[in-house]
């Protein structure tokens, strides 16, 4: 089971919160402001933060950029009953790995907790779909040959995994409205099929310096596009991208908490996938369904 400190400035809910995951077999510690969570943090190891935001003093995001700059790989999820139009850019930047507005059913907080617990191991699984699947193609994990290619490959899977971590919190979060999404998700669809395309070869080093930039670059419009509820909607879109209404639907079950941040990372390769491809195998299909099926 996990170690978890809580902080929260409602003692009845941080009770409340804290006797809940003790009862899963969690190992849990309470914090009623940000210093004090803090000071926690640094006397002990915890594999997740569950922050509220608002609070007296440094407030519960502040605590969280403290505590992850100790502690870089640290699992967060924020939890907060306000609305505030500055808290959810803040927790993007920061990389928190989901967003939760009160109230909510305990038995919903426990599964988003248990899913940011298992996200590592859900996302390496998911990867190894995508190699099943791939068409002619070799592994992502065959051997690069130079040092120097490897760190460029790490240097990438570094920057996809945040660009999809933001705009999974984006959405969860309601900061990308849905037309702002569907363009960032156009962009990030065509950066992540070239990737999924690379060769493994050392002839990728100029593409892989190219998809790092691309990464990072849509990991910023997380934050900046945003604001933008309608300015992101192409009038005319190609043939090749995902009709609104599919999104849309893909949107609702992310922020509805159907769809985890590791589901979401393969969502574009599956729907550009051949429907044979995906077809040969039963979790692929499962996967597809769960992500685009109407």
């Amino acid at each position: 089971m996990a170690s978890i400190l809580i902080l929260e400035d409602d003692v009845n809910f941080r009770e409340l919160i804290a006797e809940t995951l003790e009862d899963e077999g969690h190992r849990v510690r309470e914090a009623g402001s940000g210093q004090q969570a803090i000071q926690l943090a640094h006397a002990e190891a915890f594999d997740l933060v569950v922050s509220d935001v608002r609070m007296a003093g440094i407030d519960g995001i502040e605590a969280l950029t403290a505590i992850k700059a100790y502690r870089p790989n640290i699992r967060a999820i924020v939890i907060t009953g306000y609305a505030d139009e500055q808290a959810p850019p803040r927790a993007i930047r920061l990389l928190v790995d989901d967003y939760v507005y009160k109230p909510f059913h305990l038995k919903q907080f426990l599964t988003l907790v248990d899913r940011v617990l298992q996200s590592a191991s859900e996302e390496a699984r998911h990867q190894g779909l995508l190699s099943r699947i791939r068409l002619g193609l070799q592994k992502v994990g065959q051997k690069l040959g130079i040092p120097t290619e490897e760190s460029r490959r790490a240097a990438l899977e570094y920057e996809r995994d945040h660009a999809f971590q933001s705009f999974f919190v984006g959405i969860r979060s309601g900061h990308l409205k849905k037309s702002a999404a569907l363009e960032l998700f156009d962009q990030l669809e065509e950066v992540e099929w070239e990737r999924y395309h690379l060769d493994g070869t050392g002839d990728d080093k100029a593409r892989i310096e190219a998809l790092i930039s691309g990464f990072g670059r849509l990991r910023e419009l997380s934050i900046m596009m945003a604001e933008a509820e309608a300015s992101g909607m192409r009038k005319s879109r190609a043939a090749h991208q995902v009709e609104p209404q599919d999104f849309y639907r893909l949107y609702e079950r992310v922020q509805e908490g159907s769809i985890t941040m590791g589901q979401l990372k393969v969502a574009p390769v599956l729907r550009k996938s051949e429907p044979a491809s995906i077809e040969r195998d039963a979790e692929s299909t499962s996967l597809y369904r769960l992500l685009w099926a109407a």
